[in-house]
C-alpha cells in the first residue's frame, strides 16, 4: 500500500477501528521527530489524535493536535493542504473539547471547520458533521443534530458502508430516545446488516440492544429475547460493562425484560464498578436504576425502592430526562402498590411533570428527524431528476440500463432503448423565443410519459434529448408507441402562439436487448447511430439499427 492510500485508509479508519488508525500511521509519527514535517507527518499526526480523541486517550490526542498546531506553520504545503489540514486542525480540537463537556467551545471550533466546508473532501466533512452531532446530543439538542447526521449521507452509504453502519447506529439510537420507534428500527436494521463491515468492538451488541428495545416497546417480545440472546453469544466476557451509560441502560433493561435476569445482574455488577471508578453520575443512575428494576422482577421491592432513590440521587447531579421520568414513575408504583396514595400521588405528579418535558423534546427531535428525511429526499429528487421535465437526468441512465439489462437477462424479457431528439428545436427558439422552445421540450416529456408503459424509465439525456428504456415490450409493440409519440409531437401547438402548422417534429433511434448490443454502452451507441440515421433521412420517423455493432 503506498503512502497515500495507507495515510487515507487510516484516517478511514479513525472512527471505527481507532487502534488500527494509530497502527497505520505510526510509522509517520516515528519518523517526524527530527525532519521537517510536510503533508504526511502532519496529517498522521492529525489522523492519531481524531482515533485516539473519544475512547482511548484524549490526553495522548491533545498532545498529537499542539504537535501539528506548532508545526503547520514551519510546513512547505501547498494551498489546498493547508486549508485542509487547518480546518480539521478546528474540527479534532473540537471533537476533543466535546470530550470534555467544553460544549460552546467545541461548536465554536466545528463551526469554524465547516465554514469553508466545501473545499473539503466529503469524508472530512462527515467527520466534522458527525462529531457536532455528537456535541449537540451533548448539549440535549438532539433536533439539531439530524442536520449534520444527513450532511453526507448519500455519500457515506454509497461509498463508506463501516461508516454508514456506524451513523445508522448513532440515528437509530437517538431515536430510541426520542420514542420514534418506526425511524429507529429502521435505521438500526441497516446498522445491523453491515455489522461484518464495521471492525468495531461491541457494534453489533449495541445494535441488538438498541433494536430489541425498539421491539420491547412494539411489543414483539419473542424477536427481542432472540435477539439479547444473540447479543449475549457476542459479548460472553461482558466488554460492554465498560460503557456506562446510555449504552448499558439499554441492553441491561433489555435483559430484564427478556428474562434475562442472572446475566444482566452480571452486566450491573462490573458496571457499577466501572462508574464508581470514573464518578460518573450518569453510569451510577443508570445502574442503581437497572438494579432495582432487576429487584422490582425477583419480587424484593425494598431493595427496589432504595436503588431507584439512588437513581434520582444520581440524576439530580446529571440530569437525564428519560432516566428521571422512568425512576419517579417506579417509585410512584412502588408507593401505589402498597397504598401509599400520598406517597403515590406525589411521585405520579413529578412522574407526569419529568414526562411532559421529556414529551416536548422527543417531540422536537422526532420533527426535526422527519423534516431532515424529508429535506434529504427532496436533495436525491433534485440530484436524480431534470427540473424542467421531471425525468431522470442523464447520470441516472447507465445505472438503471445495467439494471434493466439484468433484469431482462434473468427473466428472459425483450428490452428495447430509444433515443429521442426534436428535430427543429433550434429554428423555434429563434424564431419565437426560448420560453417557447422550453414549452415544447416540457410537452415532449409528458407525451412520452403518456404513451409509454408505466414502468418504462425516461430519461431527459440533455437539451432537446430524450432516452427511454422498455423492458418486457416486444420490438414491434415499441415501434408502435414511439410512432404514436410521433403524431402526439407533430400535433402539439404552443398555448400562447395561434400556430396552425406544426413547429416541432422529432426522430427516434430504437435498438434492442440482446440483438444489437448486450451491454448499456453498446446499446446507447447502437440507439444513437439509429438516431442519427433518422435526422439524416429528414427526421419525423422511427429508424431501428438494424445490425450489432462491431
Amino acid at each position: 500500500m503506498s503512502h497515500p492510500q495507507a495515510l487515507d485508509a487510516a484516517w478511514r479508519m479513525a472512527m471505527v477501528a481507532p487502534a488500527r488508525a494509530i497502527e497505520l500511521v505510526r510509522p509517520w509519527i516515528d519518523g517526524s521527530r527530527g525532519d521537517a514535517p510536510d503533508f504526511a507527518h502532519l496529517f498522521a499526526r492529525l489522523t492519531a489524535a481524531a482515533a485516539c480523541g473519544r475512547d482511548l486517550d484524549p490526553p495522548l490526542a491533545r498532545r498529537w493536535l499542539e504537535w501539528v498546531v506548532d508545526n503547520l506553520p514551519l510546513a512547505q504545503l501547498r494551498a489546498d493542504e493547508r486549508r485542509r489540514l487547518s480546518a480539521l486542525v478546528r474540527g479534532v480540537d473540537g471533537m476533543l473539547r466535546g470530550t470534555q463537556r467544553d460544549l460552546d467551545g467545541a461548536l465554536a471550533a466545528l463551526d469554524a471547520a465547516l465554514e469553508d466546508r466545501r473545499r473539503l473532501p466529503p469524508l472530512d466533512r462527515h467527520y466534522l458533521h458527525v462529531w457536532r452531532a455528537f456535541t449537540l446530543l451533548a448539549r440535549a439538542r438532539p433536533e439539531l443534530a439530524f442536520q449534520d447526521y444527513f450532511a453526507e449521507y448519500d455519500y457515506i452509504r454509497d461509498h463508506h458502508p463501516e461508516l454508514f453502519g456506524l451513523l445508522s447506529l448513532n440515528i437509530g439510537a437517538t431515536l430510541v430516545h426520542a420514542g420514534d420507534w418506526t425511524g429507529a428500527e429502521t435505521s438500526l436494521r441497516q446498522a445491523l446488516e453491515l455489522t461484518n463491515q464495521v471492525p468495531l468492538r461491541g457494534f453489533g451488541i449495541v445494535c441488538r440492544a438498541n433494536l430489541a428495545y425498539c421491539l420491547i416497546h412494539t411489543g414483539r417480545r419473542n424477536e427481542a429475547r432472540r435477539l439479547m440472546g444473540e447479543a449475549l453469544q457476542l459479548d460472553r466476557h461482558f466488554v460492554l460493562r465498560r460503557h456506562v451509560g446510555d449504552v448499558l441502560m439499554t441492553v441491561a433493561e433489555d435483559l430484564i425484560e427478556t428474562d434475562y435476569l442472572d446475566e444482566a445482574e452480571a452486566y450491573l455488577v462490573g458496571m457499577m464498578e466501572e462508574a464508581r471508578g470514573q464518578r460518573f453520575a450518569l453510569g451510577l443512575a443508570t445502574g442503581h436504576w437497572c438494579l432495582g428494576r432487576l429487584a422490582w422482577r425477583r419480587g424484593r421491592e425494598g431493595e427496589a425502592l432504595r436503588h431507584w432513590r439512588a437513581a434520582l440521587l444520581g440524576t439530580r447531579r446529571f440530569p437525564h430526562l428519560t432516566q428521571g421520568w422512568k425512576t419517579m414513575q417506579a417509585v410512584a408504583d412502588f408507593y401505589g402498590r402498597h397504598r401509599d396514595w400520598r406517597r403515590a400521588w406525589r411521585w405520579q405528579r413529578r412522574f407526569h411533570e419529568a414526562q411532559v418535558r421529556w414529551e416536548r423534546q422527543s417531540a422536537s427531535t422526532r420533527l426535526a428527524y422527519a423534516q431532515a428525511a424529508r429535506e434529504l429526499e427532496r436533495t436525491r429528487e433534485l440530484s436524480i431528476r431534470d427540473p424542467m421535465t421531471g425525468l431522470l437526468n442523464r447520470r441516472q441512465l447507465i445505472q438503471h440500463l445495467d439494471e434493466a439489462i439484468a433484469l431482462a437477462q434473468r427473466d428472459d424479457r425483450p428490452l428495447v432503448v430509444g433515443m429521442i431528439d426534436l428535430d427543429n428545436l433550434k429554428p423555434v427558439n429563434d424564431r419565437h423565443g426560448h420560453l417557447i422552445g422550453d414549452q415544447a421540450i416540457a410537452a415532449t416529456a409528458q407525451q412520452l410519459i403518456e404513451t409509454m408503459p408505466e414502468d418504462a424509465l425516461l430519461f431527459r439525456f440533455g437539451g432537446d434529448e430524450f432516452c427511454a428504456l422498455l423492458v418486457g415490450i416486444p420490438a414491434s409493440a415499441a415501434a408502435e408507441r414511439f410512432e404514436h409519440l410521433l403524431e402526439l409531437v407533430r400535433a402539439w401547438r404552443p398555448p400562447t402562439l395561434d400556430e396552425r402548422r406544426s413547429l416541432i417534429t422529432a426522430s427516434v433511434g430504437l435498438a434492442a436487448w440482446p440483438e444489437q448490443g448486450q451491454t448499456a454502452d453498446v446499446l446507447l451507441h447502437a440507439a444513437d447511430f439509429a438516431l442519427y440515421r433518422a435526422k439524416r433521412d429528414g427526421g419525423d420517423r422511427v429508424v431501428w439499427r438494424a445490425a450489432p455493432l462491431v
